[in-house]
């Protein structure tokens, strides 16, 4: 899966560690400035396997459950704003009709009262 590849990848830090250990072999263990290397390098190995831990767990006990978690949902939102959607064009349709019922009236009102209006003048 997508997260055995976070497994297997060196981190930078771990690069970094392994590097300065092989500086510090190679200007020789038995020297001061050696010696650090090691240490350091060592240190930044260690630093490096927690990142990957770290990231292992994120996704596994987060990412990966959420995206279940959506992917179940998804389907469950999209019929609910296809319900929505429904009933927002039923109830336009609802005001028109209603909009549609009174305009007629008023206006066969309106043309009535025009008409006694202009036989007075």
């Amino acid at each position: 899966g997508k997260g055995s590849a976070i497994d297997k990848r060196q981190s930078y830090s771990e690069i970094l560690g392994s590097t300065m250990k092989q500086g510090g072999i190679e200007i020789g263990d038995n020297t001061q400035a050696g010696q650090s290397l090691v240490e350091v390098g060592t240190t930044f190995e260690k630093i490096g396997m927690l990142e990957r831990e770290y990231l292992s767990d994120v996704y596994t006990k987060f990412f990966k459950p959420f995206s279940n978690h959506l992917q179940v949902e998804w389907g469950t939102i999209a019929t609910e704003k296809r319900r929505l959607d429904l009933a927002r064009l039923d109830l336009d349709a609802a005001k028109s009709k209603v909009r549609g019922a009174r305009t007629p009236r008023n206006y066969a009102t309106k043309r009535a009262e025009g008409e006694g209006m202009s036989g007075c003048i």
